[in-house]
C-alpha cells in the first residue's frame, strides 16, 4: 500500500475535539475500511508550534514540514500534524425584528448589534434567512468582520542567480534565500512566500579522455534466435583470429558477426562529456505582507501529515 499528503482544516477551539469531528466527518465520506489516505487513517495529531497563526501561514507552514520531511509527521502510521489558525475574517449572526421597519435599514440595525475590536472593520452584511417564522417578523443576518493585523498584501517580481541548478535538492531554499537578501523590507513587513517563476542555467562543458586504449572482438549473431557467450566489450576476444575461431566452433545455424570495440582502459568510453550547470538565473514572485500583527484567537485547526492509501 502507498501514501499520499492529506490537508484539513476543522473548526473550533479544542485541538482534540477538532481532531475527533476532522477525522469522523473523513471516515464517514471515504468509508472506514482503511487506506484512504485521508485525516481518517490517523489516532491522533500533535502540535507542531505552539503559535495560533493566519490561515494562510499556516498553509504554508504545513507544506514547508511535508516539503522538509520533517519527522514529526512523516510516519504515514503516526500522528498528524497540527497548527492552530485563526481566519482573516469572522462571522457574527444577528438577529433583526423588522416590524414596521424600512427594509433598507435592516442591514444597519444588523450592524449596530455588533462590536468590533480595536482595528476591526465590516466587511460585508448578507442575508441568513428567516430567524424563526415570518409572523414574528424578524430576520437573521451575517455580519462579516474583517479582523485587524492581517495587513495588506503586494507582489514584486525580481531575478536572483544562484548557485548549482533546479536538480539541486536544496535549490528551492537557496533561490528564497538570495530573494530574500535582495528584498528591501520595512520594519512592519515580511514575505510570506516566494515563488519561482521561471529559470535558465549557465552551464560548462567538461571532457575528460580515457587513460590508454583497449580493443576487443566481440561475437553476435546476426539473427534474433542466435545467441553467444561472448557477445559484449567485457567477455570479449583480445584478438580477432581467436573471435573467429570461437564463431567457427558455434554449432548453431545462422549467421554470426565479428565487431571490434575500442575504449579506455579500464572499460569505461574513450571520452566522456559532462555539461554542468554553474549557476542559474532565476525569476520569482515575492509575497509581500505589510502590517501583519500576530492572532489573538483560535478558529480551527488545520491537520496536516501523511496517510496511508
Amino acid at each position: 500500500m502507498g501514501s499520499t499528503t492529506f490537508f484539513t482544516a476543522a473548526t473550533g477551539y479544542s485541538l482534540a475535539q477538532a481532531f475527533h469531528d476532522a477525522a469522523t466527518e473523513a471516515a464517514f465520506e471515504s468509508g472506514s475500511g482503511g487506506y484512504t489516505g485521508t485525516i481518517a487513517e490517523k489516532s491522533n495529531a500533535i502540535l507542531v508550534t505552539d503559535r495560533v497563526m493566519w490561515r494562510d501561514d499556516a498553509e504554508r507552514e504545513a507544506n514547508r514540514l511535508i516539503g522538509i520531511d520533517d519527522p514529526r509527521i512523516r510516519d504515514k502510521w503516526g500522528p498528524a500534524g497540527a497548527i492552530a489558525y485563526c481566519s482573516p475574517k469572522r462571522v457574527v449572526k444577528v438577529t433583526v425584528d423588522t416590524h414596521g421597519i424600512d427594509p433598507s435599514l435592516y442591514k444597519d440595525l444588523a450592524i449596530a448589534q455588533v462590536k468590533l475590536a480595536k482595528g476591526e472593520k465590516i466587511d460585508r452584511v448578507q442575508s441568513a434567512g428567516l430567524a424563526v417564522s415570518r409572523t414574528d417578523s424578524k430576520a437573521l443576518f451575517e455580519v462579516i468582520i474583517e479582523r485587524a493585523g492581517q495587513g495588506s498584501t503586494t507582489k514584486k517580481t525580481l531575478t536572483v542567480k544562484v548557485d548549482g541548478s533546479s536538480n539541486d535538492h536544496d535549490f528551492k531554499s537557496r533561490v528564497r534565500a538570495a530573494a530574500l537578501a535582495k528584498t528591501r523590507l520595512g520594519a512592519a513587513s515580511q514575505v510570506v512566500d516566494v515563488r519561482i517563476m521561471d529559470s535558465t542555467a549557465a552551464t560548462k562543458t567538461t571532457v575528460t579522455k580515457g587513460v590508454g586504449k583497449v580493443t576487443r572482438y566481440v561475437v553476435r549473431g546476426k539473427n534474433w534466435q542466435s545467441k553467444t557467450d561472448h557477445n559484449r566489450f567485457e567477455t570479449g576476444f583480445a584478438s580477432l583470429s581467436e573471435a573467429t575461431r570461437y564463431a567457427k566452433s558455434l554449432t548453431d545455424e545462422g549467421t554470426f558477426e565479428i565487431e571490434a570495440i575500442t575504449r579506455s582502459a579500464n572499460g569505461e568510453g574513450l571520452a566522456s562529456v559532462t555539461k554542468t550547470a554553474v549557476s542559474t538565473s532565476v525569476t520569482v514572485e515575492l509575497t509581500i505582507v505589510t502590517g501583519r500583527t500576530a492572532p489573538r484567537e483560535t478558529d480551527g485547526w488545520l491537520f496536516f501529515g501523511w496517510a496511508s492509501c
